[in-house]
């Protein structure tokens, strides 16, 4: 029975990385797909580049009825963060953006927080609070106080 098991189990860890799933990221031309779709040139130019979208630019998708998991999925992909007052909400929901995309766009500044990154200094600091006067462990004409 475990032999059974453990035959199906490396069979699927061998198929899904075959097919290329749960092999890490794989970027997606999003520009290709939304062609089909007739948007404006500028708007596929700045997929293609793989510049962030403006507002306007989304709402430009969604009147071109591109699918909402394209968007996200481009979104996403970008890692664009979006700043969403509630003017903003309501400009899109009122110009016919789609519930689950506005929820995407209010939950991206909450999915990259910014990490602090180290302080480097020029000059190692000296080991605190290690003291021995001039000539000490520094070397000589340091002080230490």
């Amino acid at each position: 029975m475990k032999k059974v098991f453990l035959l199906l189990l490396c069979s699927a860890v061998l198929i899904s990385v075959g097919s290329g799933c749960a092999t890490g990221f794989r970027s997606v031309d999003y520009a290709k797909h939304v062609q089909t779709y007739s948007v404006d040139g500028h708007v596929v130019e700045k997929m293609d580049a793989r510049l962030p979208l403006e507002l306007v630019e989304i709402v430009h998708l969604t009147e071109q009825e591109v699918p909402d998991s394209l968007i996200i999925g481009y979104i996403k992909q970008e890692e664009t963060i979006y700043q969403l007052t509630s003017d903003h909400v309501s400009m899109l929901s009122e110009q016919g953006v789609s519930k689950d995309v506005i929820d995407f766009l209010l939950t991206t500044p909450a999915a990259h927080v910014v990490r602090p990154q180290p302080i480097l200094f020029k000059y190692p600091v000296p080991p605190y609070p290690y003291h021995r006067g001039f000539g000490g462990f520094y070397g000589p004409g340091f002080f230490c106080y």
